[in-house]
């Protein structure tokens, strides 16, 4: 009697024929699962779907009317007409405060409102911390018309109405101010979490093609209509859309045992399978994707090496990976050592540069100021030489700070010490103006930068004129690039001004950053250097000057908040 084998050709006719047999048995049964399954699950997710986009809807449109019934109340109030209308508004501002308190306690939905008159003029009420800055560029993008707008203020997403205010008392009805009302963009998205009731459901509100406001599983709109079920519908308060869906796979009751099924008879195939492939699998595939595997993990682990295998051909191939790795492994280690190394000793050498140009500046200005005191005692009675004695130990303090930024405003202070002082000692002969933008108040900028600029238009620009000595210091930010914006302090005089030959020589010494530096020029030469290794090539310093009528010395430096503030 002949031994059976599925090495034989009628026992792999056999194995083939079963197993077709049962892969259609298979098929066709998860084929009818799947459909009487799929009944039901629609079923069910537009029953649900449609009970949550009704009860939705109707909370949105509550909401979304009663923020524009607010802003119609706050624009059409006739104490907020006249309050707009009179020119001596600011005996008014409780009474808008009242009106607006009023309205406000009627909706748990209002988070604030923003006045405007004609002139862009603006006044804030409830929870608005909006900057000046941001008032302002909502005044210039308000529309032509009322209605509905999703803003973002103070890193916080409002949607607003708005509304046009107009005289009524005027015949001509002329419009007198813009009203808007807002309310946190958190609060809908809070409304739309409550309702909710799968992990998987997602729900949006919706402007035309834009987002306003997300709930849920996800914040974004299906890519396909099949992969989802999807419910919409549209808002009352127009143009707005409510649209809830959720995965198709979400609401499948027997997806337990449509995966066991799936496997079981995965595993059946595999099993009848396993006969034909063991023998490779064995042998070759095994060991290398074992090898593969552990050499993808590599990647995660510097000191990870590829474990031997059983097949002694593969070992070779392993060992000469291993001796690889190693030697990358050592090299990586040496190229970090000398990295390292280098960036040590370029940071040292930044250290010891600003040490140095912070001493040669503070030497140079306590040199001078003794000159001053021992000028003036040898003119002056005892008190003027006490006032400069306090002038000058407050300065040195100053000077001899360890911190390296201050206050900009606290750095002017200081200069007018230093400009009284000078002044005793030419006796008043220097005029100073003073123009500052007070937004400055909040920021830093690096020590001795401004008194070094001041010193030079004294002695080099104003000492040798007599009458009509005039110095101006003005501090300003510029914004034409809203995403970097930066501050510009100019220090300028109506004296001799500079020889051409001369500001040649120290434009081109700024311009070409020079690593020795000669004793002329050195306050401008060294502020231009500490502000370059501080904030980058982008900032410096620049000087203009013009014979017999004066000399303008500019520098820029970032905007960085006083933390302190």
């Amino acid at each position: 009697m002949r031994k059976f084998s599925f090495t034989d050709k009628p026992a792999k006719k056999l194995f083939f024929s079963l197993t077709m047999i049962l892969m259609c048995g298979l098929i066709g049964l998860i084929g009818v699962l799947t459909a009487f399954a799929n009944y039901y699950i629609q079923k069910n997710a537009h029953e649900n779907l449609t009970f949550v986009i009704s009860r939705l809807s109707n909370d949105l449109d509550n909401c979304l009317q009663d923020l524009s019934k607010s802003c119609e109340n706050f624009a059409t109030n006739t104490r907020i007409q006249q309050f707009l209308s009179d020119e001596q508004r600011y005996t008014g501002t409780q009474t808008v405060i009242d009106v607006y308190t009023s309205i406000a306690s009627q909706s748990n939905f209002i988070s604030g409102a923003v006045l405007f008159d004609r002139q862009g003029y603006f006044y804030r009420y409830g929870g608005t911390n909006f900057s000046n800055a941001e008032c302002a560029g909502l005044y210039a993008s308000i529309p032509g018309k009322s209605g509905y707008r999703l803003i973002t203020l103070n890193d916080t997403s409002y949607l607003c109405y708005m509304q046009g205010i107009y005289d009524f008392d005027d015949r001509s009805m002329p419009l007198v101010g813009y009203a808007i009302v807002f309310a946190r963009l958190s609060l809908i998205e809070d409304l739309l979490r409550q309702y909710n009731i799968y992990d998987t459901l997602s729900l949006l509100l919706t402007c035309g093609e834009d987002i306003v406001a997300t709930g849920g599983a996800k914040n974004t709109l299906p890519e396909s209509r099949s992969s989802v079920y999807m419910e919409s519908c549209a808002l009352r308060t127009k143009p707005y859309q409510l649209i809830v869906y959720i995965p198709t796979g979400s609401l499948f009751p027997y997806n337990t045992a449509l995966v066991f099924l799936i496997l079981g008879a995965c595993t059946l195939i595999a099993l009848m399978m396993s006969v034909y492939i063991n023998h490779i699998n064995s042998t070759l595939t095994t060991p290398i994707d074992t090898v593969i595997q552990e050499i993808c993990a590599i990647s995660g682990n510097a000191h990870s090496r590829v474990s031997p295998s059983d097949v002694p051909w593969l070992n070779r191939m392993i060992t000469s990976i291993n001796e690889l790795l190693s030697r990358v492994e050592e090299y990586s280690h040496r190229a970090f050592d000398t990295q390292h190394r280098l960036y040590e000793a370029e940071l040292n050498k930044q250290k010891m540069d600003l040490y140095l140009l912070r001493k040669q500046i503070n030497a140079h200005f306590a040199y001078n100021s003794l000159n001053s005191i021992q000028a003036i005692a040898a003119e002056h009675d005892e008190k003027d030489i006490q006032l400069i004695a306090c002038g000058l130990a407050e300065l040195m303090r100053y000077s001899y700070s360890p911190e390296e930024y201050i206050n900009i405003f606290e750095e002017m202070q200081l200069i007018d010490q230093y400009i009284a002082i000078m002044n005793i000692r030419f006796q008043d002969r220097f005029q100073v103006e003073y123009n500052f933008d007070d937004r400055l108040c909040e920021y830093v900028i690096l020590r001795q930068m401004i008194q070094p600029l001041v010193e030079n238009a004294l002695l080099h620009g104003l000492e040798n004129k007599t009458q009509d000595c005039c110095l101006w210091i003005d501090g300003s930010i510029d914004e034409s690039d809203p995403e970097a914006p930066f501050l510009t302090i100019t220090v300028r005089d109506n004296g001799i001004g500079i020889p051409e030959e001369k500001l040649r020589d120290y434009q081109k010494r700024i311009a070409e950053q020079p690593e020795d530096y000669a004793p002329s020029g050195i306050a401008m030469i060294n502020i231009h250097r500490r502000i370059r290794l501080y904030c980058g090539e982008k900032y410096g310093l620049t000087i203009s000057s013009w014979k017999d009528e004066g000399t303008s010395v500019s520098f820029t430096f970032p905007l960085v908040r006083d933390p302190g503030l």
